[in-house]
């Protein structure tokens, strides 16, 4: 039984054949069908950083926002086009659009929740997202889809609080350094995600 309706978008900017963003596809095809219609979602295919902004600024009917793509060291964002697009770009198009206060907006990329721009986000004043969550470095893309999972199980229950954030943040780094240990992934010097709810340091977790 589901308590609320709701609607997951993903915007896509990797290539149409990356493996990585066709689970996440399959994934939400499969969740959107378990609900037996009740939760619907929504996934575009983005070529170029002109098109992601204009995606960006027009979401006002979502509960978890997806943004997919390639990240650079710096925590900006590779198109399916090869072009760039600066992370303080992405903020000021969400800040210029609708997004509803409770919608949470997940960064599936790596290095996605690096750039200091996005603590500009907040605080938003009656618009979303209420949460960000991403990457803080190289990801694999299988422990980021699970993320997903988590955090759209989450905002199935209602709006998400920091203290679901955390858990899902340190829940999803159990499970990484259990199924990548050979890589030597260290659990001890930073989580692979994070949590931003304002614009403080004190606003993020892992505090950083």
């Amino acid at each position: 039984m589901h308590d609320r309706r709701m609607h997951v978008v993903c915007l896509s900017c990797f290539n149409t054949n990356d493996p990585a963003i066709q689970k996440v596809q399959q994934w939400l095809k499969a969740w959107e069908k378990s609900s037996n219609g009740h939760h619907t979602s929504k996934f575009v295919q983005v070529g170029s950083g002109q098109e992601l902004l204009e995606e960006l600024s027009n979401q006002n009917d979502v509960d978890v926002l997806i943004l997919a793509a390639h990240g650079h060291e710096d925590g900006n964002f590779q198109m399916a086009d090869k072009g760039a697009l600066a992370a303080s770009d992405v903020v000021e198009a969400l800040k210029r659009g609708g997004l509803p206060g409770n919608a949470v907006l997940f960064l599936f990329a790596c290095n996605g929740a690096k750039s200091d721009k996005l603590r500009s986000l907040f605080p938003a004043n009656g618009r979303g997202p209420q949460l960000v969550l991403g990457a803080t470095r190289l990801a694999l893309s299988d422990p980021m889809r699970d993320a997903i999972k988590s955090v759209v199980t989450a905002r199935e229950r209602g709006p998400m609080t920091v203290t679901d954030a955390k858990t899902i943040v340190d829940e999803e780094e159990a499970g990484l350094v259990v199924s990548v240990s050979p890589l030597k992934v260290s659990p001890s010097k930073t989580r692979f995600l994070c949590v931003l709810w304002g614009p403080e340091p004190n606003n993020r977790y892992p505090p950083g």
